[in-house]
């Protein structure tokens, strides 16, 4: 994981508020600290060191590839859009459909994905046809400036 987010041992260890240290992190990475020696605040400490959740942590610490019913992949998509502010949200959503639309297979029968046309309003709105949000502001595209 700290290859994958381009960070180094201490990168991590400040990120963890120094809970964590580079040693100890060069140590669980060189599997030279196994099993039951790393504690669960030392996981925690990493999962904070690498911007992750306690859940993905502990989940690849116990071998697995799943957190829950959701695939890593699927958990951290889900986590980082939590951690999004309300209002940037529909953005996010907006964006996955597209990607999805420029490269998903055919379209679940259950899946409704309503147009792409304002990235700024919310899915009510959108269902709607309006292009103001709910909020009374204009949303892209309505042609009114901000």
């Amino acid at each position: 994981m700290r290859h994958e987010k381009d960070l180094s041992q201490r990168d991590v260890e400040l990120k963890s508020g120094g809970e964590i240290s580079k040693g100890y992190i060069g140590q669980i990475e060189n599997r030279d600290v196994l099993g039951d020696s790393v504690t669960p605040q030392k996981l925690k400490a990493l999962a904070a060191g690498l911007s992750v959740s306690e859940d993905e942590i502990f989940a690849v610490a116990r071998g697995m590839n799943r957190v829950g019913e959701l695939s890593l992949d699927e958990a951290r998509v889900l986590e980082f859009y939590r951690a999004l502010p309300s209002d940037r949200r529909e953005d996010a959503l907006a964006h996955l459909e597209l990607q999805y639309k420029r490269h998903g297979q055919a379209r679940p029968q259950e899946m409704e994905l309503l147009p792409l046309d304002d990235f700024g309003a919310d899915r009510e709105a959108l269902a709607k046809g309006r292009k103001d949000k709910p909020d009374g502001k204009p949303g892209r595209n309505s042609g009114t400036k901000r």
